[in-house]
């Protein structure tokens, strides 16, 4: 294990996520990861979580049946053990915190609190998809969401990106404009470029033709994620295409499935090849991002999707809508094009961008960004750099 250095001292942190592994999504994965790194720094870590972690709090099965009701249960347990053990620890880090009690005044100025993202916007993007009792359901959140931001007035925050600062400010949080940027982060050992060999090996093997240019989809099949759009723009760009006809696979799964499938069958007709394809085991999906040219995203809203830094460190170049996360990555990384995809001439842009003579030198400028700055021991070291300072303001 590796130690902290003689000058740092080791320190105490308490981690608080309403969702950890072994059942969790990108909260959980990012939580799960960074503690794991700041473990083999030599820091004290203990987790308090519903399952999974060293102290539980709140239940699992309430989140899984009711949501955000499960997830205010579980901060208000978690505050219960904060009150009982915050003597305990330097530094106490909650993942997207909805304390709906106060927490005592030496309590709160030893929270960092890391806003992954909010149910205020999100609601906004999914008003096709609910019904008017759901999104009654959701505004009611969104109420116990902002009570709950008041509460926070001593707490370090961090954002995960500048969209998340956005929907800070409506739930009227002041000291948004001061949050300290931290982006998620990717396992960098398992998620990387393949050879030339072996991305023909796993076309064969996942039954995709060795010559064409591959585009890869993955996310929930809802109104957010645009698929029904993305196979339009994909089916009139193919068609402008001489030769070469490239292949869209779209992989996960929603109450859209029957439209994308529609909406592709019928495309294939006229000769395109898309790919409509169930979820898949995570080693699977690693395989399809390693055989795969772009990613392609025309979301109309995300936070900072984990499938897009994966494929991105597998050296798949991004074309993505222009939601600000997304340009904040192709600027970064200066490669792949955020493309407007209701615009009228979009089908023109995507086949342009599929057919740059740039594709490798952006496929490698993009793997090397992804494993220099977003590996999670780069993401650990800056979260460790946030915990010192408040330890240290602590003294």
């Amino acid at each position: 294990m590796k130690k902290t250095t003689d000058t740092a001292r080791k320190l105490r942190i308490l981690v608080c996520a309403h969702e950890y592994p072994p059942r969790c999504s990108g909260i959980g994965y990012v939580a799960v990861n960074v503690v794991n790194e700041l473990r083999n720094r030599g820091h004290d870590v203990t987790v308090c979580a519903p399952s999974g972690g060293d102290l539980q709090a709140g239940s699992e099965w309430l989140i899984k049946r009711t949501g955000g009701i499960g997830i205010l249960h579980y901060w208000r347990a978690a505050a219960h053990i904060i009150r009982k053990h915050e003597d305990e620890f330097d530094v106490i880090w909650a993942n997207n915190p909805l304390f709906t009690t106060k927490l005592p005044k030496e309590a709160e100025r030893k929270v960092v609190a890391t806003v992954h993202t909010t149910y205020a916007e999100y609601l906004t993007t999914i008003a096709h998809d609910v019904s008017p009792v759901l999104k009654k359901y959701y505004q009611y959140i969104i109420r116990k969401e902002r009570q709950a931001y008041k509460l926070m007035r001593r707490f370090k925050f961090i954002i995960t990106s500048e969209l998340t600062r956005q929907e800070l400010r409506t739930l009227g949080v002041a000291d948004a404009k001061d949050a300290h940027l931290i982006t998620n982060g990717v396992d960098t050992t398992r998620f990387r470029k393949a050879s030339a060999n072996e991305k023909r090996s796993l076309r064969r093997e996942l039954g995709l033709p060795d010559d064409a240019t591959i585009l890869l989809n993955v996310g929930r099949f809802s109104h957010q994620k645009a698929q029904t759009l993305l196979i339009r723009r994909f089916s009139e760009a193919a068609t402008l295409m001489k030769s070469r006809k490239p292949v869209l696979a779209i992989i996960g799964d929603g109450q859209l499935r029957r439209e994308l499938e529609t909406a592709a069958t019928a495309a294939n007709a006229e000769g395109c090849d898309i790919r409509i394809l169930r979820p898949v085991p995570q080693e699977t999906l690693v395989k399809y991002y390693r055989a795969a040219d772009y990613i392609i995203m025309p979301s109309t809203y995300e936070g900072q999707p984990l499938a897009l830094l994966e494929a991105m460190a597998c050296s798949l170049v991004p074309l993505l809508s222009p939601i600000p996360v997304f340009k904040a990555l192709v600027d970064e990384t200066k490669a792949g094009k955020c493309l407007e995809f209701t615009h009228h001439d979009a089908s023109r842009r995507l086949k342009q961008a599929i057919e740059t003579k740039r594709y490798g030198r952006e496929s490698d400028r993009v793997a090397s960004v992804l494993q220099e700055r977003y590996a999670w021991s780069a993401i650990a070291k800056q979260y460790e750099a946030v915990f010192r300072k408040k330890e240290g303001a602590m003294r």
